[in-house]
């Protein structure tokens, strides 16, 4: 079991680059968003990982059950999971 440092460790990292890209953007857009809505879009982003990572586990699970292929990291199954966190990420 991974202790209480190394978890907020990894979960520091995790956000760390999608801050670095929030600074960026709003030092450069000329009209940025309320600083409000970008908070809650991003809370939202945190709170539907979780439903990502559910969803992903669930394809891998049928397709396993369905048609007896095993978790292979081939371009079908990056192009489905990318489709997946794209449309939660349009939900958020």
């Amino acid at each position: 079991m991974m202790s209480p440092a190394n978890i907020a460790l990894l979960v520091a990292l995790g956000l760390v680059p999608s801050f670095i890209w929030l600074f960026y953007y709003l030092k450069q857009d000329m009209h940025p968003e309320p600083k409000r809505l970008l908070a809650k879009v991003f809370v939202m982003g945190i709170l539907f990982a979780p439903v990502v990572a559910l969803l992903q586990w669930l394809f891998v699970e049928i397709a396993t059950n369905l048609y007896g292929i095993g978790y292979k990291p081939d371009t079908s199954f990056f192009l489905w999971a990318a489709a997946v966190e794209e449309v939660v990420k349009l939900m958020a």
